[in-house]
Order: C-alpha cells, then sequence, then structure tokens
C-alpha cells in the first residue's frame, strides 16, 4: 500500500511540475510590420493579437487593437503594457535595446527578414510564423494558394509584349516626390506585374524634373495616401517634369492603398493582378 502511495504522490508532482512549466495554451501576441500583421491574421491567429504597429491598416479588425507606435521606434514600455508573450517584427526594428530588454523579461521576440522583398521571402516568412505557433500546415496552405495566384498571373503577363515602362511615386507629408528604385516592394510587384522600371538607383530617391523627362514613363502608379498628401490629381500635375511625361499626358496614373503596395504580404498576388490590369488595359 505505501508503494502506491509513493507512486501516486510522485505522479501528482510530475503533474503539478509540468503544469508550472507549460506555455499559456493561447497565445498574446504583438505585431510590428504591416505585412506581419496581414500573414498573422491571414494563418487564423488574429484573434490573439493584442497590439499592432502604426503600419498594420489591414485587416479591419486591427483598428480596434491598441498601437505600439512604430517598429522603427519601439518602445518597451508600451509593449509591456499589453502583456504579450510573443513579438514579431522585422530583422530591422529598433531600437536593439527594446527587444533585448523584451526577451530578458520572457517575452519571445521574433524577427524576420524584410529584404529581399520578394514573394519568396513572403513564403519563408509565413512559414517560420506557422513554424511558431505549430500551424505548419496551414502556413503551408497560405503559400500554395499565394504561389498559385502568382503564377496564373505570371502566364498571363508572359503572353504581352512591349512592356509599359513604369515609374513608382512616394511621398509622406506634403514632402518632395522619391521615386522606387530596385531591392523594394514597389519594384517587386511592377516587375511581376509585367513593367519596366525605369529607374535604376536603390531604394527610394527624390526625382528631379530633368529625371522625368529622361525617364518619360507610359504609367505612373502612386499609393492613394502619397497622392493625397501631394494636394491631389491637379497638384501631381504641377510638379515639374511629370507633366511632360506620356504618363500625365495620356492620364495613365495608377494609385492603390499603400497597405497593399508598399508591403510583401499575403495579399501579393492582388497586388500584383491590380498592377497587371492597369498596364495593360486591353487584358481586362
Amino acid at each position: 500500500m505505501k508503494k502506491y502511495l509513493t507512486l501516486f504522490y510522485l505522479f501528482l508532482a510530475i503533474s503539478f511540475s509540468t503544469q508550472a512549466t507549460q506555455l499559456p495554451t493561447k497565445a498574446r501576441i504583438i505585431t510590428a510590420g504591416g505585412s506581419i500583421t496581414e500573414m498573422v491574421y491571414q494563418l487564423g491567429l488574429g484573434d490573439d493579437v493584442v497590439g499592432v504597429d502604426q503600419s498594420s491598416t489591414y485587416p479591419d479588425a486591427v483598428k480596434n487593437v491598441p498601437s505600439v507606435g512604430s517598429w522603427k521606434t519601439l518602445s518597451s514600455e508600451g509593449i509591456l503594457s499589453l502583456n504579450p508573450s510573443i513579438v514579431i517584427t522585422w530583422k530591422e526594428a529598433k531600437p536593439a535595446s527594446t527587444l533585448e530588454q523584451l526577451q530578458k523579461t520572457g517575452i519571445r521576440v521574433l524577427q524576420l527578414d524584410r529584404i529581399p522583398a520578394t514573394p519568396e521571402q513572403l513564403a519563408i516568412n509565413i512559414k517560420t510564423i506557422a513554424q511558431a505557433f505549430n500551424i505548419d500546415s496551414k502556413g503551408e496552405a497560405l503559400v500554395e494558394s499565394i504561389t498559385s495566384q502568382l503564377n496564373t498571373i505570371t502566364k498571363q503577363v508572359e503572353k504581352e509584349h512591349n512592356p509599359p515602362n513604369v515609374l513608382f511615386l512616394f511621398s509622406m507629408f506634403g514632402g518632395p516626390a522619391q521615386a522606387a528604385g530596385k531591392e523594394t516592394v514597389a519594384d517587386s510587384l511592377m516587375t511581376l506585374a509585367g513593367g519596366n522600371n525605369v529607374v535604376n538607383h536603390k531604394n527610394y530617391q527624390i526625382i528631379s524634373a530633368e529625371s522625368f523627362i529622361v525617364a518619360d514613363p507610359d504609367v505612373i502608379v502612386l499609393t492613394t495616401q502619397a497622392l493625397q498628401s501631394l494636394g491631389g490629381i491637379e497638384q501631381l500635375g504641377k510638379i515639374q517634369g511629370l507633366n511632360q511625361t506620356k504618363a500625365w499626358k495620356n492620364q495613365r496614373i495608377v494609385t492603390f492603398d499603400q497597405a497593399i503596395l508598399l508591403g510583401m504580404g499575403p495579399r501579393v498576388a492582388q497586388a500584383v493582378d491590380g498592377l497587371y490590369h492597369a498596364f495593360y488595359p486591353s487584358s481586362k
């Protein structure tokens, strides 16, 4: 009898020990990066999100979630107040001291590569998030769906001839217009959609009147927010050099919401499809 009691108490001790070290069954997620937030929601983890950053504007559900500011200037105080179990952000997130402090408190910090801004890197990021929550099959399914949609668009693009010369403009708070160069999400999306980016510099650079004239794009792409920041379509036409381009003369000015054009996220196929039809109007 004593032997059985000893085994019983040992079983209880092991059970309580296991319960004490077991992670919470429901995660408390903070996402800092618009595309990351979209990935998390697409993987069905939206109900576990307790905080997002300023660049997270989609889906609409995030409007009711507390903000932790920008992923470029993260504050440990704001994050800790939401009691997260994991923070998912970009490897370029700053300051590093904040992320180190979070880890020291026991919060898991998962950092993803933002560059290169390609569908291949998007697939890696989706699978990495899925693995972190033991939902690998959902990650695989989402990647397969995105890949299938992009393959369909690629086949359409391959049938087209004479790719249009395209210029992507970006502006914030009424500042000077900048053109998206290589190693940007915009460049990747335009290329996938069958467009030829007319600038060769990397990242974003202010574009001069002379550069507008020399580039002479067939199509100009902007985010809806950038167009508003510049003062609308009439003010856009007052930018020196831009009003001398074929794009302006033919009014081939294309706008999309910045959440879909500035982040390589799960809606990439939607963005590429929209650009493709804008570049090749006869395909509609």
